[in-house]
């Protein structure tokens, strides 16, 4: 059982470091494209053949990307906190569960424990009390002997 708990433990904990690991690259991913998306600006801005309807249209293209990324970037960053926190949640039970097993696997152990002397004190126990029988019945011989002797 300890097994199974530290295997899912593992597992746990993989999932945890996968987790993070694509929040990091899709971070770094839309940190690339809003850095193309400056670029693109300044591109813009630089670029005085283009009039400027088309700098402004562009810009709002860009300017909607740009707030798109940032929207999706925060999304994931709270979607990668939440899941933070429930993996965490997890690994808490799941080390309560096996802090639980473990006191009853010690307690089972001391049960056996304790079940093993009340057989040896049984066996024990039977023994002494053959020993009061052959006690008894050698008193028993003794008596009569006294008695026959006593008579006779």
């Amino acid at each position: 059982m300890l097994e199974i708990i530290s295997q899912m433990l593992l597992c746990l904990l993989g999932a945890m470091l996968i987790g993070f690991v694509i929040g990091y690259l899709l971070a770094k991913s839309l940190e690339k494209q809003s850095d193309n998306m400056l670029f693109n600006i300044k591109l813009l801005e630089d670029n005085s053949m283009l009039d400027e309807d088309e700098k402004s249209r562009k810009l709002k293209e860009v300017e909607n990307e740009f707030s798109k990324s940032q929207r999706l970037l925060k999304e994931c960053r709270n979607k990668t906190r939440h899941l933070k926190g429930e993996l965490l949640k997890k690994v808490n039970l799941l080390e309560k569960t096996s802090n639980q097993l473990q006191d009853i696997q010690k307690n089972q152990k001391e049960c056996r424990e304790h079940q093993n002397k009340i057989l040896e004190l049984e066996r024990l126990l039977k023994k002494k009390e053959a020993e009061l029988k052959e006690f008894e019945t050698v008193l028993v011989k003794a008596e009569k002997t006294i008695e026959v002797l006593k008579r006779g």
